[in-house]
Order: structure tokens, then C-alpha cells, then sequence
């Protein structure tokens, strides 16, 4: 913009304002407000130094790291360099940031899924010490081609991936290091005996394995290379299971502190016992639905040789009998937690009062149980050690014994469903219980998990007359499997199968 001289002569005040526009100059009052709105002080992102943008980008979602990358040559060589040292585990929340960890996320192509698997590998690989890809699908076994880049990987879950012989072969080729694994429903329409055999031999330092509902899986030849370093085998519903396997079990694993195998039928009761024996430092048993098996004069003693057991669960199971309860009263004296439930085929009354010899038994589940009577479970009750209750359809038991409970123990959980015995002066002890243990307390949100949990469908107690109490939470039958999940993990036998997460024993 040009002013003439004439112009400029005869409007002086305008003239000094149109030079300060020439000279890209603002007036006073805009300078001021530009001056505010750009701080001398301020400093671009593009100006942060190379570690600190490191540590900024390091705090994104690895899938919105991975697109950071794009915005230019210098982000990209920052994040893919320097922004992944933080990211240890590959799961499904890895490649999906608004998964929430519950269910399982189903992609439309499994290109897409091995695209997405690709991209973190090649950036993240030798940072992983965990990867869980058993909530993510579909996949194959050729998803075992990324693990090369991941040599310092301890922990695996491959469950519900189809694998095969090579690719069980190649993971303990490419992961000699691995402590915990889980195979589980990996192979459970064929056969894999070589494939993991020959990952058990390189890998001899494994602590927790999990095979379990591989149905074809018989373990006659592969359990002769299971390492001595095993504390936690999970074998359950692995139907073919023989007694050769076991004796690779017994022999090899000395050191074995949690064991799950229910639904296996195919062993004696010697068999057992000499299992039980070699293994003293148990302290988690899990050996339910066990209907049928091979006939024999022996029965199941060698529990009570197992000093350290914690948690036994042995619901629907034909071999306990008043002599095992016999041998785990008066040799399982740690013993929390306990499942015989609809295990009394061979089981009496009589046998029921070995219970009372358990001094620290907390959680006790006897539904179905239709030989209990009030004086057992009285007895059962007298310790005072007792937290939860579950005696669901046990038509012997009446108010008489139920009310002797609530006095001497401090329940927070009870089941009475299907007990037609058991009548409103239950409700109430329970009502007048909480009134004393909390005083007017008003129960919030937030201590949901400190309600009084109670089940008394069809039970004896009128429905019309309960009264909403803060701390009294009425549960349903379905709520049993989330409860179980939340506060006991495989212990308590719903007559459903729980999938329960990897590595908690």
C-alpha cells in the first residue's frame, strides 16, 4: 500500500496509522492483545527436545503410537525408536483401545488381526515379557512366526488358538524361557502328542502350564518330559488322561503346589494314592465330576497326607467317602476352603462330622447334600471360622441349625435355596445381625462387596414378607457365577463351566 504525499499532508493522524500498516506494525491496543495470546515463554511441540516428546508419546495407545507416526520423519523416528520400552504385554486391550478386558473381540479377517500383531512386534518385540492372545480371533497357528522377535517373552496364553506339531515345536525353539503357559482348547480335536513333547523338552522352566479341554490329549507319552521346576498343572477335562500319564505326573513333578483335573475318570484309586503321596507340598486340588472309573477295594485315603492343602474341591465325585473325609480331618488341618458338593453317593452323615476337626475352614459349599442333618452341620459350625455357606438344596436342614451358624459364625455369604425347612426366622437373624455389626450404617455404592449375600429361592421363607435392607444383598441363580468369579475362583461348583483367567490358582 502506497500513500501519496498530498494525502499524507492533509490527514496526518491517518497517515502515521496507514505507515504502521505498511510496516506490518499493529496499533497499541492489538499488539497488546497478540503479545497476551503468544507468550515469549511458550514453546512448540515440534521445539520439545527428542526425550521428552520420547516419554510423551510413550503415554498413547500403542495403535495410536503406531499412527503418531505419520505426522513426520522426526515423530516417526522418535516413536518407533524410543516410545515402546514401556509396553510389556500383547493382549487384546494392546490392539483394541476402547476393549474393556471382558469377553473376547472378534476381528472380520484374520489378515487384519495379524496386520495389527505385526506392527507392535516389529516395534515392541524385545520389550514383551506377556503375551495373551486368547480373547483375541480369529487366529492359527501362524500367528507362532512373530515369536522369534520376542526372546524375552515368560508368559503365554494361546488358548482357543488351533495349533499343531510344528508350531508347538517352534514355540519352545524360539521361547526356551517361558515359566507360564496356557494350551488350553489348543488342540482338542486332534492329537499333538509329539508336538508337545517336543516343547516340554526345550522348555524346562516352565512353573505353571494349563492344557486343559484338550480332549484328545492322553499325556502317555508327552508328561515324561514335564520339568521338576512345575508348581501349577491344570489337566481338567482331558478325558484320555491314563494312568501312565500320571505316573509321569508323580514322577517328574515333586514339586507341584496347585493341580486341576476334574472330569477324569480313567484313574484307580491306587493310582491316585500313590499321586497324592509324591506330591506333599500341595495346596490347591481341583478333582471334580468324577462319576464313573475303574472298580476297586481301595478307596481314596492319601488326601490326608497333604499337610499344606488350602482350597480342595471334589464336587460329584464318587470316590469320597466317609474314610477320605476321615483322612482330610484329621490330615488336612489348612484346609479354607471346601467343595463336596453332590458327592454323596458313598458319603453319610457320619462322615460329614470330620469337618469339624478343620479349624481354619471358612468357605464351605455342601449343596445337594441331602444326608446333612441340623446336629452335623451344628457341629460343622462350631469352630466359628466359618464366612460362607453354601447348602443349597439340603432338605434335612431346618432354622434350628441355620440359626446356630448365624450366632457363632460371622457370615457373609449363605445359600438356603430349595431348603423348605428354613423359614422367616432366618431372615430375621440375619436382619438383626447387620443391624448390629453395622449400627445404622448407610451402605453406599462402593461397599457392594460387604453386603450380607443371601439365596433363598424356594426356600421356606415368604418372599412378600422381606423388608430392603442396606448391607442384605438377595441373590439369584445367575448371580452365582459372577460372585464366584469376584470372590472365590474355582472353588464353588455351579453345575456351569467358569472360564476363569490364566495364572490365578
Amino acid at each position: 500500500m502506497r500513500v501519496s504525499s498530498r494525502k499524507r499532508n492533509a490527514f496526518p493522524e491517518q497517515n502515521e496509522k496507514a505507515l504502521a500498516y505498511v510496516k506490518n506494525e499493529a496499533p497499541p491496543r492489538k499488539r497488546a492483545r497478540r503479545i497476551r495470546e503468544q507468550p515469549k515463554n511458550s514453546v512448540h511441540i515440534h521445539q520439545l527436545p527428542g526425550p521428552i516428546m520420547s516419554k510423551i508419546l510413550a503415554q498413547l495407545h500403542p495403535m495410536e503410537l503406531i499412527s503418531v507416526e505419520r505426522v513426520c520423519r522426526r515423530w516417526r523416528h522418535i516413536a518407533k525408536n524410543y516410545s515402546w520400552n514401556n509396553l510389556q504385554t500383547l493382549s487384546a486391550c494392546t490392539l483394541l483401545p476402547q476393549f474393556s478386558g471382558q469377553g473376547n473381540i472378534r476381528f472380520c479377517k484374520m489378515d487384519s488381526v495379524i496386520k495389527k500383531i505385526e506392527l507392535i512386534v516389529n516395534r515392541a518385540g524385545k520389550y514383551l515379557n506377556s503375551i495373551n492372545l486368547s480373547q483375541v480371533g480369529p487366529l492359527d497357528h501362524n500367528i507362532c512366526k512373530f515369536l522369534p522377535r520376542t526372546s524375552n517373552v515368560s508368559k503365554l496364553d494361546f488358548a482357543g488358538i488351533p495349533l499343531t506339531n510344528s508350531s508347538l515345536g517352534s514355540i519352545g525353539r524360539y521361547l526356551p524361557g517361558l515359566r507360564e503357559v496356557s494350551f488350553k482348547r489348543c488342540f482338542d480335536r486332534t492329537q499333538l502328542e509329539r508336538g508337545l513333547s517336543r516343547f516340554l523338552e526345550d522348555c524346562q522352566s516352565l512353573e505353571s502350564l494349563d492344557i486343559s479341554d484338550n480332549e484328545y490329549l492322553s499325556g502317555q507319552t508327552c508328561f515324561s518330559g514335564l520339568p521338576s521346576t512345575l508348581t501349577h498343572l491344570r489337566v481338567s477335562h482331558c478325558y484320555r488322561i491314563n494312568p501312565k500319564a500320571i505316573a509321569h505326573i508323580r514322577d517328574n513333578c515333586p514339586n507341584l503346589k496347585s493341580l486341576h483335573m476334574d472330569r477324569i475318570d480313567g484313574i484307580s484309586s491306587v493310582d491316585l494314592n500313590r499321586l497324592f503321596e509324591a506330591i506333599p507340598r500341595l495346596e490347591v486340588l481341583h478333582f471334580g465330576d468324577r462319576f464313573n472309573g475303574p472298580l476297586s477295594s481301595d478307596e481314596l485315603i492319601s488326601l490326608g497326607s497333604l499337610k499344606q492343602l488350602r482350597t480342595l474341591v471334589l464336587y460329584d465325585n464318587s470316590l469320597v467317602t466317609d474314610a477320605l473325609m476321615k483322612s482330610i480331618g484329621y490330615g488336612c488341618k489348612n484346609i479354607v476352603k471346601l467343595d463336596i458338593s453332590g458327592a454323596n453317593r458313598r458319603l453319610t452323615d457320619q462322615g460329614l462330622k470330620y469337618l469339624c476337626n478343620l479349624p481354619k475352614l471358612s468357605i464351605l459349599n455342601l449343596s445337594g447334600m441331602k444326608i446333612l442333618s441340623d446336629e452335623t452341620l451344628i457341629a460343622v459350625a462350631a469352630n466359628g471360622t466359618l464366612e460362607e455357606l453354601l447348602i443349597h438344596r439340603c432338605a434335612k436342614v431346618t432354622d434350628e441349625s441355620v440359626l446356630a451358624v448365624l450366632k457363632r459364625c460371622k457370615l457373609r455369604a449363605l445359600d438356603i435355596s430349595y431348603c423348605q425347612s428354613v423359614t422367616d426366622a432366618t431372615l430375621n437373624q440375619i436382619r438383626e445381625n447387620l443391624d448390629v455389626q453395622y449400627a445404622g450404617q448407610i451402605a453406599t455404592a462402593e461397599d457392594d462387596g460387604k453386603k450380607f449375600k443371601l439365596w433363598m429361592k424356594r426356600s421356606g421363607i415368604n418372599p412378600h414378607m422381606y423388608i430392603k435392607h442396606d448391607w442384605l444383598k438377595i441373590m439369584h441363580d445367575s448371580d452365582h457365577e459372577i460372585w464366584t468369579i469376584g470372590h472365590i475362583p474355582a472353588l464353588l461348583h455351579l453345575h456351569n463351566i467358569v472360564t476363569l483367567p490364566l495364572f490365578h490358582f
